[in-house]
């Protein structure tokens, strides 16, 4: 059986920066409405975007089960529907201990099912979240800062609405060019304003 690689939770790493005292769904949560898509896709991660399909769950997942047990424990009070309500109870029956991510992300699923949300704009939540609190710790070393940036939008497949742009793709920087500070400023500022547009976006989708 498959095993998982716990993510950040609050309050197991009390060392952490500040501003990781709450987690990224915690932060997904104070910006947006969440459902039971927006926690199978974090429970998904990022492995979804994986070329190769039989190393997807060496990918950790975004949220802790600690987490998912307790949103399922808040819907639980409102929730009205016999089928929701069944899962939900399996659901919490579970524990990060004795249950594999497949048997997780199989009840995930089918409670994604029973709501209308679309999992693109669910998606989107993660990533704007994601990016931001990349871009708090950002190393301000140009070559590492503009590094990790890369590295984000791979780990999203270079979607086309991305700010970011990698050396020698599409353009005719050079190394020297493209590792300067004065181009990671330029990236920086293209990223908060495209972070500010997202926001409103998917604020907007959520109504």
């Amino acid at each position: 059986m498959t095993r998982y690689v716990q993510p950040f939770c609050p309050g197991r790493h009390p060392k952490r920066k500040a501003n990781r005292a709450m987690s990224i769904f915690a932060n997904i949560q104070s910006l947006f409405d969440t459902n039971w898509n927006t926690l199978l896709i974090g429970w998904n991660g990022l492995g979804t975007f994986s070329p190769w399909p039989d190393q997807r769950d060496t990918f950790p997942p975004l949220l802790c089960f600690a987490e998912i047990s307790s949103y399922g424990t808040t819907r639980l009070s409102s929730a009205s529907d016999i089928t929701e309500i069944d899962l939900i109870l399996k659901l919490l029956e579970g524990s990060d201990a004795n249950s594999t991510r497949e048997e997780i992300r199989n009840i995930l699923s089918a409670l994604a099912n029973l709501n209308k949300s679309d999992p693109l704009i669910e998606l989107r939540k993660w990533r704007v979240v994601l990016l931001m609190d990349l871009i708090y710790n950002l190393p301000t070393e140009a070559t590492l800062g503009l590094a990790a940036l890369s590295e984000f939008w791979q780990s999203f497949g270079f979607p086309p609405d991305s700010p970011h742009d990698i050396q020698g793709r599409n353009n005719h920087l050079t190394p020297q060019e493209y590792y300067r500070e004065s181009h990671l400023r330029q990236k920086l500022a293209q990223h908060e304003e495209w972070i500010k547009r997202e926001l409103l976006v998917i604020q907007n989708q959520d109504r």
